[in-house]
């Protein structure tokens, strides 16, 4: 491995997996199909490993691209309450106001 996975490239492979098509995930994401295409390709180029098998017609992931996701998506929705935490407390005003 090269260099480390980008998180939003992990995030659409995340969605494109949900959503069952690059369209439906570019379409959620606001995004093109092929700037989704772009990043599954870079991520797989980073990871060194094919993550989805694509046809036109049809879309699955690899047994490895599987494992993948299978541990991944629980570190991405950590990251993730982790970041809503701070900003939450980021936010949230602290101390005492005197009048």
């Amino acid at each position: 491995m090269k260099t480390l996975p980008d998180l939003q490239q992990i995030e659409i492979l995340i969605l494109i997996v949900k959503h069952g098509s690059f369209r439906q995930a570019a379409k959620a994401l606001n995004l093109s199909p092929p700037a989704l295409t772009v990043a599954i390709n870079h991520l797989e180029e980073k990871l060194g490993v094919r993550l989805l098998n694509r046809s036109t017609r049809s879309l699955s992931l690899t047994a490895v691209g599987e494992e993948f996701l299978n541990n991944i998506t629980p570190v991405v929705n950590d990251y993730r309450r982790v970041v809503d935490s701070l900003n939450y407390h980021r936010l949230t005003p602290e101390g005492v106001v005197k009048v």
